[in-house]
């Protein structure tokens, strides 16, 4: 199919005229009145590629009724607004395909279009105002050039912060990337430094999905709303005079406690406790490696965080925390003591009667350990007294 070739022989009715800046070029062009039957998808568009990975993930075919669906659940508000303006005031801004048919700009209003055709079965929603462009005269980094302009300059609903990461990935961190970071700041004006910590959240973005053993699959990132927690665990990356294994150790200790249901807020608390030496000391460092040793295995293993890896997890996070607080007080060896004192007496009796005799006696050898650390702590205070 060639849409031109319908152009010619004068199938689409012509409309008006749209600016745009292609190849360093500025021109204008026709649109027209072009069939919706006779369009499709850019599944390299950046926001839908984010949501191909899932489909794909699964072995399903990617339709393009499974693709509209995401595009309009991504955002329903806008979306239903969409349509109402549509209803209202027919198409106010025009979309721009390619000569094959696939939607460059206007996935939204071509999807808000297409769900009014089949809903109201009015043929007056049957058709898109587009402009096209011939295929064979642009690359597809022309195109992606183009994409960024019109996103950053006319685009209404912004892009999901997972779905720009994608973006910044695909175009500037893959191997078949095609952008140098000052040319992608340009086309999608942001500054450079903007898109250089967007390069460092993509690439945590990427470890993430790594070590859940979930390699590339943005839609779990988007799914869980990771962005908050990947801009918190930006601040570990850039920071200075840490070296590269304690910022390894960090990162992961933050992806096994997001896991374990640590959102941004509980994530920039553990960082926060991680980055003070006195508090994530070398002992806790290596014990952080074996947790999240363990979360990696389960999950590589499973394919999902084991109960008791979890709470391993959320434990050893939540100590960390409550020592980084506790290191701020100025009575902070009492409260350490109130700490003990209000977790011993929460042990139930009946408990403890009612335990295996394996379970009983590892219990009591804690309980002789305990007892141990504060009798040996209670003879050197009187020493010194």
């Amino acid at each position: 199919m060639n849409l031109l070739d319908n152009i010619s022989n004068g199938d689409f009715e012509e409309v008006g005229t749209k600016t745009l800046d292609l190849k360093g070029e500025t021109n204008t062009y026709k649109t027209y009145r072009i069939p919706l039957d006779m369009l499709k998808y850019n599944r390299k568009n950046d926001r839908i590629a984010s949501f191909m990975t899932e489909i794909e993930a699964t072995n399903q075919d990617i339709t393009e009724d499974k693709i509209e669906s995401f595009i309009f659940d991504s955002a329903p508000a806008d979306n239903k607004k969409t349509m109402a303006n549509i209803k209202a005031t027919r198409q106010r801004e025009s979309a721009v395909v390619m000569s094959d048919g696939t939607v460059i700009d206007g996935n939204r209003r071509f999807t808000c279009l297409r769900k009014l055709s089949r809903e109201t079965n009015d043929d007056k929603y049957g058709h898109i105002i587009a402009v096209v462009l011939d295929k064979s005269k642009y690359e597809d980094k022309d195109v992606k050039k183009l994409e960024l302009q019109i996103q950053n300059l006319e685009e209404k609903v912004s892009y999901n912060p997972i779905d720009r990461y994608v973006g910044v990935y695909r175009n500037l961190m893959a191997e078949n990337k095609e952008f140098t970071i000052s040319e992608y700041a340009q086309d999608s004006n942001q500054s450079v430094g903007k898109v250089q910590d967007d390069i460092i959240m993509a690439g945590i973005m990427i470890d993430f999905l790594d070590f859940i053993g979930k390699p590339l699959q943005f839609n779990f990132a988007r799914e869980q709303k990771l962005d908050g927690t990947l801009n918190e665990m930006k601040k570990i990356v850039k920071s200075k005079g840490m070296d590269e294994e304690r910022k390894q150790a960090i990162k992961e200790t933050c992806f096994s406690a997001f896991m374990s249901g640590y959102d941004s807020k509980k994530i920039r608390s553990l960082i926060d406790s991680c980055k003070n030496d006195k508090v994530f000391t070398e002992d806790k460092i290596n014990d952080a490696k074996k947790i999240n040793a363990e979360t990696y295995q389960s999950f590589h293993d499973d394919g999902y965080l084991n109960k008791e890896t979890k709470q391993s997890v959320s434990d050893f996070s939540k100590d960390i925390i409550e020592e980084f607080a506790l290191s701020k007080e100025k009575n902070k060896e009492e409260k350490l003591v109130d700490v003990a004192l209000n977790n011993i007496s929460k042990v139930d009796i009946d408990d403890v009667n009612h335990m295996s005799s394996e379970l009983k006696s590892n219990f009591i050898n804690k309980l002789n350990q305990l007892k141990d650390k504060v009798d040996n702590l209670s003879e050197f205070i009187n020493a010194k007294r």
